[in-house]
C-alpha cells in the first residue's frame, strides 16, 4: 500500500514531511494519537516517556495528534513527552490512515518512496516486550 509524504507540524508550528521524520533510521514507529480529548491515548503517550529511548535503538519513534499544533504542545509539554511528536491538523493523514490502518501503532517500512507498509517481526517483538509489562493498563 502506497503512503503519501504528508508535511506534518512540530509543536513549534514548522512543516516536517513523514519522510523527514525516519531521520537515520530504516523504520518509522509512529503512535496515532487522538489527543488532548482522548485520557487512554494520554496514558499510552504517557508511557512512552521512558520506552521510546529502547525503541529507538531499532527504529524512529514519533506520536501524531489531531490537536493543532499549539494545542498540542502545551499539552505534551505539560505531561512531560520528551520524544519527538506532531500535528496533523489541516491535513488528511488522520482520516486517511483511520481508513486504511485502523491501528493505534503503524510500522513504515523503507526510505524510498513509495513507501509500504510492512510488520517487521523484529521491531515488533521489542514492542510486545513493553506492552506485556502492564505499564499500559488501568
Amino acid at each position: 500500500m502506497d503512503v503519501k509524504d504528508y508535511t506534518l507540524r512540530d509543536r513549534d508550528g514548522k512543516d516536517v514531511k513523514l519522510s523527514e521524520m525516519f531521520g537515520e533510521k530504516d523504520h518509522l514507529i509512529l503512535i496515532h494519537n487522538m489527543g488532548k480529548g482522548c485520557p487512554y491515548c494520554t496514558m499510552w503517550a504517557d508511557g512512552f516517556k521512558d520506552t521510546y529511548k529502547e525503541i529507538e535503538k531499532k527504529a524512529s519513534f514519533v506520536l501524531v495528534s489531531p490537536d493543532k499544533p499549539e494545542v498540542h504542545k502545551e499539552f505534551a509539554e505539560a505531561h512531560g513527552w520528551n520524544y519527538r511528536s506532531y500535528s496533523a491538523n489541516g491535513t488528511d493523514f488522520i482520516l486517511t490512515w483511520d481508513m486504511i490502518s485502523l491501528r493505534t501503532v503503524s510500522i513504515i517500512t523503507g526510505r524510498e518512496f513509495p513507501f509500504f507498509i510492512r510488520m517487521r517481526m523484529e521491531i515488533l517483538k521489542e514492542l510486545q516486550r513493553f506492552f506485556r509489562s502492564g505499564r499500559f493498563l488501568l
